[in-house]
Order: C-alpha cells, then structure tokens, then sequence
C-alpha cells in the first residue's frame, strides 16, 4: 500500500513533463488575464473623463469576452475543417497576446493617446483565448482516459498560479516609472508591457518545443446536420449530458467574473475601502494564493471523496440499463472515477454559496458602520477567496467531465466549446452585477447581486447531484 502514492507521483511527474510546454499557454493566459486588472482603472482615467471611466471600464472588460466567445466557438470546427496541425495557429494566437498588450501599454498619453487603442489591445488578447483553447484540445487528444482527468487538472494548476503570479508582478511594477521622450512608462502601462514579453517569450517557446498534431478532418456542420435526427433519436444522454456540463462551465465562469467584477470595481471606490493601486494589487494575489492552495488541495479531496462514495449504495448513481456498454465490470471501475468528480462539483457549488454569502455580510457591515471598515474589508476578501477556490475546484473537475461525456470523434471540434461558455460567462456576469448594483446608490444593488449568484450556485448544485446516472451513463457511452 506503502508504494501506491509513489506510483501516483511518478505518473503525475511523467505527464508533467509530456504536457509542461503546453501548461506554459494556460501560464501565459492566466497572466494575460490578471496583470492588467489592478491598474485599468486608472489608466482608462487618464484618457477619457471621470464620468467615462466606468463606461469604457466596462467595454474593455466586455468586447474582449465576446472575442473570445466566438473565438473559442468556431476555432475547433475550422481545425478540424481543414484537418491542420494546431501548433502554429496555437503560436499565432499567442503572438496577438503580444501584440495586443504592447498595444495597450502605447496607448496612454503621448502614445497613442485614444482608449480605443486600449480597448483594441484588449480585443487582440481576447483573439488570443484560442491558443488556450487550442493547448486542452491537444491534451485531451494526445492523453488516455486514464491520464485525462490528471492532465487537464495540471493544467488548471497552472492557470491557478499564473493568477496569482499576475498580481504579484504588478505590485513592483505599479511603482515602476520612467521616460522615453515624453511617453511615460509607468504603474499603469508597466504591468502588460511586462505581459508582451511573457507572451512573446512563450510564442517562441511553443514554436520550438511543442510537437504539431493534426486534426482528423472533418466538417463539424455537416455532420451535425445529416445526423440531425439519429442524434436527437439515439442515447438522449450524449447530448443531454454535454449540454448539462456546458451549462455548469457557463455558471462556474460566471460567478468567478462576479467576483472578479467586484475586486476590481468595489476595492477601488472612495466610499468603500479608497485602497491605492500597489494595496489592491497585493490583495488580489492573496486572494489568487488562497485560491490556488484550494486548487492544490483538490486531489485529496477528490480522493477523500472517492472513499466516502465506496461506502454509498451503488443504486444511487450507477444506471440500471448501461443500454450498449457491454463490459459492465469496466463501467463499475470507470463510475468509482466520475462520481467523486461530480461530489466535489456539488461540493464547489456549496463554497461558491458561501462566499457569496460573506460578500453580502460584508457590505452589509459597511454600509451600516462605516467605522467597521477594517473588517468588513476582511471579510470581503475571506468571500472572495471562498469563492475563487471554488471556481478552482470547479475548473478542476467540470471540464474532465465535459470532454469525457463527448463523442471520441467529436472531441477535437467540440473541447474549445469549453473556452466559449466560460467567456460567455465573463461576458454576461459584469454588466448584469452592475445593472443591479447600480439600482441603489448605495451597496445594496450589489448585494441583491450575489443574491442572484446564490440562487444560480444552489440550481447548479441541485442539478449536479440529481444527474450522476445520467453522468456515468453518458461516459461510459461516450468511451
């Protein structure tokens, strides 16, 4: 029993190395992603004026999504429409990530001098999604079923850490400044010039050490449309099941944006906490840090789960007609992996609630003591760190479910469908928190917000747990 974990780790260590470069894309995104945030604020106030800032705060932060939307949407179809190799569109992808943050680091005063210019950098990275959509495409082709579930969970670690490293990067870089003529280089530039560099390091990187692989060709539309009606008629949960985990994704990312939406926007405002730039920038990394630890720690949950569930009746989750799987015994050993997956989604779900909850506490707090500053900013960011491990936790296992339950002909059109739901919930997530926190003038509109994240998280967690036959079904169908 002893020499089991040793086993575990020589396999993790080994899938490490196969998959390291690739985990460099989910680094450089995650960085993408975070570096930029502490100081866009700031750096859209010296463009536009005061009553603007919140207006192309909000399209900076909305455009890219939609970017990366349809981006994510359609980059799994085209690849495998002309059956080409995914490295080099993984690289060019990468590459708009430089371009569009050097972009947006030269829009400031005595650069370009136009927040468009800043907004379009945006939507450069946002292009740049594919190449994450891309990387997992390639993992999930290029991994067994047995490996699957241990890569892509590497992979999120990954992502975890580059969110934590972009924060920790930006507090030397906000008191970062110097000059080059009259354009200044400075905490609000400083970070994605930084960002650039990053991404043109790893664009080269992938160049040289990634190994194409082609995809099998195949028109995605096509096949979909003559197999229209033996889709709809067959297994009901091959599309049931997926579309299920689609909407899971869709719920995960959205309460991760709300979170994010409100770090950036409530820490910021004069009549909350008035932190400055290096503060929130120091505060976001630790709550990314407490969050990656959570990330960390999901495979022994996952295991602590996977022992719990052998005590439960197996009537509970497992189907009673497995329609054409044949090898029962295989679907019996294959359920023992799925179903601590899908507790450990439920069980995220709860942490998403609670963290929602500790927000409300907080602003509550705030608005009835202003002298209570102090803790109810501890408590805002005891919420959010909450709810950003849960978001881990549901990254770490949703997508492994998603791309199980799909076809195996399928996977390479359909993984990056993955990438479009969570955009699309970044997408959705800021303007809706807004419109309702914007209904009062004070942080009551905000707090009928994470009401609403409290009763999409609860529907999320309920479905979870009513659906595992229908989980295992669908996976042992699908493999």
């Amino acid at each position: 029993m002893a020499e089991m974990p040793a086993d575990d780790q020589v396999s993790r260590i080994g899938l490490l190395k196969k998959f390291f470069f690739l985990d460099l894309v989910a680094l450089q995104f995650g960085i993408d992603s975070t570096l930029w945030l502490a100081t866009a604020y700031s750096y859209i106030a010296t463009l536009v004026p005061s009553d603007l800032t919140n207006h192309y705060l909000s399209i900076a932060q909305l455009l890219p999504s939609g970017v990366q939307f349809f981006v994510s949407l359609l980059v799994g179809p085209t690849i495998a429409y002309f059956g080409c190799g995914m490295k080099w569109p993984m690289v060019a992808f990468i590459l708009c990530s430089a371009i569009g943050n050097f972009l947006y680091s030269c829009s400031g005063l005595h650069g370009i001098g136009n927040v468009w210019g800043l907004i379009g950098g945006r939507m450069l990275s946002g292009l740049a999604s594919g190449s994450s959509s891309l990387s997992m495409t390639y993992i999930v082709n290029s991994s067994s079923t047995a490996e699957r579930l241990e890569a892509l969970s590497q992979y999120r670690t990954m992502a975890g850490f580059a969110m934590v490293l972009g924060p920790a990067l930006s507090i030397p870089l906000t008191i970062f400044a110097f000059s080059i003529g009259k354009f200044e280089v400075n905490g609000n530039n400083a970070p994605t010039f930084v960002s650039a560099g990053i991404a043109l390091l790893i664009a080269i990187i992938t160049a040289i050490a990634v190994h194409d692989m082609r995809a099998k060709k195949l028109n995605f539309f096509d096949v979909m449309i003559r197999n229209r009606d033996e889709i709809l008629k067959g297994e009901s949960v091959l599309w049931q099941v997926p579309t299920l985990s689609l909407i899971l994704l869709f719920v995960s990312s959205f309460l991760m944006a709300d979170c994010l939406f409100l770090m950036s926007n409530l820490m910021r405002s004069e009549t909350n906490w008035d932190l400055s730039l290096t503060l929130i920038s120091g505060l976001q990394a630790v709550v990314f840090l407490v969050a990656l630890f959570g990330s960390l720690c999901t495979d022994v949950i996952r295991k602590g789960l996977g022992r719990w569930t052998e005590r439960l009746n197996e009537k509970y989750y497992l189907p009673a007609d497995l329609g054409e799987v044949e090898d029962k015994a295989k679907t019996q050993a294959l359920t023992k992996k799925i179903v601590p997956e899908l507790l450990l989604s439920a069980s995220s779900f709860l942490g998403s609630i609670i963290g929602s909850v500790l927000i409300i506490v907080s602003l509550a707090v705030l608005n009835g003591h202003q002298s209570g500053k102090a803790g109810s900013l501890a408590c805002f960011l005891l919420g959010c760190c909450v709810m950003m491990t849960a978001y881990n936790m549901q990254a770490a296992s949703l997508p492994s479910l998603y791309s199980k339950s799909l076809p195996i002909n399928l996977r390479t059109v359909l993984t990056p469908w993955y990438g479009a739901t969570v955009a699309l919930g970044k997408l959705v997530a800021p303007p809706v928190i807004a419109v309702i926190g914007g209904a009062t003038r004070s942080n009551n509109g905000f707090i009928g917000g994470q009401g609403l994240c409290i009763g999409v998280a609860l529907i999320a967690c309920i479905s979870v747990c009513l659906s595992m036959r229908p989980f295992v079904k669908a996976i042992a169908l699908s493999n």
